[in-house]
């Protein structure tokens, strides 16, 4: 079951803010070659394209994608699990903020960028440890807002080329 686009950008006009559809899919979701969204000859996760998909706990991605774009897996609360794509180069701004359910991530030696607070809010990381490849970090990547972030291990690679501000703040139980 996909998303389809169903759920993105559906605004409430006079909050200005996304609203809830009645029916959302539920459980795993298998980001198929080329759904309605994904540019075929750019592979991209479009911007807000599985935002607030709050019943999906889930998200396969194919190595087509070679990059998502802002706010793409925003605001699903219930997420737990992605499976990024093995060729992936870019996560954009915000793209997997938070709250959410994801504890750990694995990131492909492909990905040289990821955006400011592409994972803001992912409060129970416990333990990330970027790719070596990565060469751009942005500001307030991995920022945290709660009182009891569960993160404990942040491993930088020597790749690194560009750290912007605020990258763990608020990630007060970083053991190393």
């Amino acid at each position: 079951e996909s998303c389809d686009n169903a759920y993105t950008k559906c605004y409430d006009l006079e909050l200005n803010r996304p609203r809830v559809p009645e029916h959302q899919p539920e459980g795993d979701i298998t980001i198929p070659y080329g759904i309605p969204g994904i540019d075929d000859g750019k592979q991209y996760v479009k911007q807000q394209e599985y935002a607030s998909c709050k019943k999906v706990d889930t998200y396969w991605m194919p190595d087509s994608i070679l990059g998502i774009e802002r706010e793409a897996f925003a605001y699903n609360t219930n997420l737990g699990k992605i499976e990024l794509s093995n060729k992936l180069t870019n996560i954009g701004e915000n793209a997997f903020a938070g709250p959410n359910e994801i504890t750990d991530i694995y990131f492909p030696a492909t990905l040289t960028h990821i955006a400011n607070k592409g994972f803001r809010r992912c409060e129970n990381l416990q333990k990330v440890f970027l790719n070596y490849g990565l060469t751009t970090l942005g500001k307030s990547a991995f920022f945290a807002q709660s009182e009891n972030p569960k993160m404990e291990v942040f491993f930088v690679p020597a790749t690194l080329r560009r750290i912007d501000r605020f990258v763990i703040t608020g990630q007060n139980n970083l053991k190393r």
